[in-house]
């Protein structure tokens, strides 16, 4: 085992870990994972530890070959300031200190996979919605810490912010630190008047005709587990959630998933890309053979027996009880109209919001 990717290959085969359950784990791609361990690529630090963490080994050993397999968890450690001032560095530092795989850390923040392993390659930490979701998750972090870094503690001197009031007043006086950027005021979502809640979809007013509407968020990792669960109302609670803002109230069960692939993506900005997050608002199927010919221009995702996408309503076939499902994507021969059974569709949404992928 003289290189990196074999030692990953080795540990893989010993521990029976397919690519797939590794790219779970570890919230690399499997095309990277594959370059790796074909020692095709050279990874980068975060990557090895990343990978590390979800073996269980010493990411030291993993690096080097050298020292204990199984040594301790904190042996890559931020050493130059250069690197503590780094958010991606940071988080990494803060994954090691809790002992917590990528994956374990999108459950316990629900921040999804693929942001994380964004920050941790280097993307720059700019929703403050991304933060309270750390402290919120970790209330003894320090709040300065996460935004300035450098010899700042990681965790308060008491260890005691226990409430989600209490890890937002950290990031309100910790405003001023963020990369010299003020973070926009917060309000704690808990005390905003609810309205309603109906099947895990939750509203809440705002104010001045402004709502907040709060979603179970599905991400593309946990579509299998979707198919099995979606109509038990008690799997719901046990996803992340997602917000949007919205002028009016649409009462219904919403649901907001992670977009994979390029399929509605035609470079415009009607473009739904590669992990977008959409929102929307489930289409009954009582009125799927009334309705579903009367909205060609809207977008919708849907959930078939094989699948979870977005399309477009090119043509309902009342007859023969069909829709033909077309894409963005102007590349017909890779992304051509596909038509489905009414029989074979689970649920349809039609999209209300669309989130674009950003830190």
């Amino acid at each position: 085992m003289n290189t990196i990717g074999s030692r990953i290959s080795e540990l893989m085969a010993g521990n029976k870990v397919t690519a797939y359950s590794l790219s779970k784990m570890s919230g690399l791609s499997e095309s990277t994972l594959s370059r790796i361990i074909r020692d095709l690529s050279t990874p980068s630090i975060t990557s090895i530890i990343l990978i590390a963490k979800a073996l269980s080994v010493s990411s030291k050993w993993l690096r080097t070959g050298e020292g204990p397999i199984y040594g301790d968890v904190d042996d890559e450690v931020i050493e130059s300031d250069e690197e503590k001032n780094r958010f991606a560095d940071r988080l990494n530092h803060l994954l090691t200190k809790k002992r917590l795989t990528l994956y374990e850390f999108s459950r316990k923040t629900g921040i999804s996979r693929s942001t994380l392993s964004a920050l941790l390659h280097g993307a720059e930490l700019g929703k403050h919605s991304t933060a309270i979701k750390i402290l919120s998750a970790f209330p003894d972090v320090n709040a300065n810490w996460l935004f300035v870094g450098g010899n700042i503690p990681i965790f308060n001197d008491t260890r005691a912010t226990s409430s989600r009031s209490e890890a937002i007043e950290d990031i309100e006086r910790s405003r001023k630190f963020s990369n010299g950027k003020e973070i926009p005021s917060l309000q704690d979502t808990d005390a905003l008047e609810i309205i309603k809640r109906e099947d895990g979809t939750e509203f809440r007013h705002l104010g001045e005709d402004r709502y907040l509407l709060i979603t179970p968020f599905v991400e593309s990792y946990e579509f299998n587990e979707y198919f099995m669960q979606w109509e038990y109302l008690s799997y719901f609670d046990k996803l992340p959630k997602h917000a949007v803002v919205v002028e009016s109230l649409n009462f219904g069960v919403h649901r907001s998933f992670e977009c994979t692939g390029d399929a509605m993506d035609d470079g415009s900005r009607k473009a739904i890309c590669d992990g977008d997050i959409v929102t929307g608002r489930r289409f009954e199927p009582k009125y799927w053979k009334k309705g579903l010919g009367l909205f060609k221009i809207m977008n919708f995702i849907v959930h078939s027996n094989e699948s979870i996408f977005p399309a477009s309503i090119a043509e309902y076939d009342v007859g023969n009880e069909t829709i033909k499902c077309s894409f963005l994507n102007p590349h017909k021969t890779s992304y051509p109209d596909v038509t489905i059974k009414l029989d074979d569709i689970q649920e349809i949404y039609s999209i209300i919001k669309v989130d674009q992928r950003s830190i």
